[in-house]
């Protein structure tokens, strides 16, 4: 059989026998593509991800199983493992891939992400760090991107939550350049909030300019008018 064949005659097995996990849902974006598949689930019980809504596309290359196929969350999820910006999902069973590996195993081991991290593998080098340091507020903060991102029940509502604008940070002086990606319903206290788990330092009194004018720590990043890509500069230690 070819990479189409299979992939149809296992949507179908998992149409007819799901698996045994509460709240899972496969499906696909376009029924004439059968390489794109939308996966729903449910955050585990007893994780920081209880009761989130979690959207997933699982992506094949033309040339399966030979070729592994690729995990992203389209749901903004908080796990050092996955790509804050592309969702992109980074653990063992994509990485050390056997063409052996079925669709149905393939799912089964993605639930466990919701268990599991790879500190020594991160996507997110400063969630690795905070985690090492400081488990509870890890979970602290998992649970609450859970709560404020991974709530709604329709996959429309949950891409309309997920625009993001990619900001470009100057943080006292050129040398310490960094890129951040956020959404543009995120308030600029959240964001200060980001991009001090990001360089890992905690910023006094920060200043943030954007087009020469202060931003209101109390307003959103729409409602700023902040465009994608653009340098926002950071003073810290300094009261204005």
């Amino acid at each position: 059989m070819n990479s189409e064949e299979i992939l149809r005659k296992e949507f179908e097995d998992l149409k007819h026998n799901p698996l045994s996990i509460n709240g899972y849902t496969i499906e696909l974006f376009n029924r004439n593509n059968i390489y794109e598949w939308k996966i729903t689930l449910l955050g585990a019980k007893d994780t920081p991800y209880a009761n989130g809504i979690f959207f997933i596309k699982l992506q094949f290359p033309h040339d399966y199983p030979h070729r592994n196929p690729e995990i992203y969350f389209l749901t903004h999820i908080y796990h050092m493992n996955v790509s804050w910006s592309s969702g992109k999902v980074a653990v063992n069973f994509i990485h050390d891939w056997n063409p052996n590996r079925s669709v149905r195993e393939i799912l089964t081991k993605l639930y466990s992400v919701f268990y599991l991290v790879n500190p020594k593998s991160p996507y997110q080098c400063y969630m690795a760090d905070e985690y090492i340091k400081d488990k509870n507020l890890y979970f602290f903060n998992a649970k609450k991107y859970t709560d404020q991102y991974a709530k709604f029940k329709s996959f429309e509502d949950n891409e309309n939550n997920n625009e993001n604008i990619r900001l470009n940070f100057i943080i006292n002086g050129e040398r310490n350049k960094y890129c951040i990606d956020c959404q543009s319903n995120m308030s600029i206290r959240e964001l200060i909030d980001r991009i001090q788990m990001m360089i890992n330092t905690e910023l006094k009194w920060p200043l943030l300019i954007y087009e020469g004018k202060k931003l209101d720590e109390n307003l959103t990043l729409g409602k700023n008018g902040l465009k994608n890509d653009g340098l926002v500069t950071i003073i810290h230690g300094v009261l204005y």
